[in-house]
């Protein structure tokens, strides 16, 4: 075996390895662009969900909230300093 032949094996085992190296990173860049793709319905699904099952909770916790913010204006209002 001489050199030539040396390197031109060399040069196609560095060939195949660079192709494998691009194929897979092809499919990692289209795997990431399909999740992104899907990420707003996925995201929407999941609010969905969260409010039906937690829809007593949440209206409950938004009540509190919007009652302290409206005691504090009323407080403030006729407390005159």
């Amino acid at each position: 075996m001489d050199l030539q032949t040396l390197v031109y094996i060399i040069a196609i085992v560095f060939m195949i390895l660079w192709i494998l190296v691009l194929v897979l990173v092809t499919l990692i860049l289209w795997t990431v662009y399909s999740t992104i793709k899907h990420a707003p319905k996925e995201i929407g699904d999941k609010i969905e969900s969260f409010l039906s099952e937690k829809k007593a909770e949440l209206l409950t916790a938004l009540a509190v909230a919007a009652g302290t913010i409206f005691w504090d204006k009323v407080k403030s209002f006729f407390k005159k300093d």
